[in-house]
């Protein structure tokens, strides 16, 4: 459990960092006039999947659940930063693509 403290103590430091609009994206993204907009959705899929994890990082132990259901319940809470964060990447190469065939 740990491990999972760790990493979700990281997306939520590296989700707050990215709310200032200090974070790393791929330089496909930059330059744009919605680059910081990217950046700070992109910062809110790190806190939607760090807060949760460290929660369930201090709540599973209590529970004394199996490690089976405690996995299940880790990836279960990740689900909506995954979805999240494909839309975005979505919408933002679809915004690329278009700057590229303008251009």
């Amino acid at each position: 459990m740990d491990t999972i403290l760790y990493l979700g103590i990281f997306w939520t430091v590296y989700g707050v960092i990215g709310l200032f609009g200090f974070q790393v994206i791929p330089s496909k993204y930059k330059g744009y006039s919605w680059t910081r907009d990217y950046i700070r959705l992109q910062a809110k899929t790190w806190l939607m999947l760090g807060v949760p994890w460290v929660a369930l990082s201090l709540i599973l132990p209590a529970l004394n659940i199996s490690r089976g259901w405690t996995t299940i319940a880790i990836i279960v809470v990740a689900i909506p930063s995954l979805v999240y964060s494909r839309f975005i990447d979505r919408k933002y190469q679809k915004l690329v693509n278009e700057n590229i065939n303008k251009g």
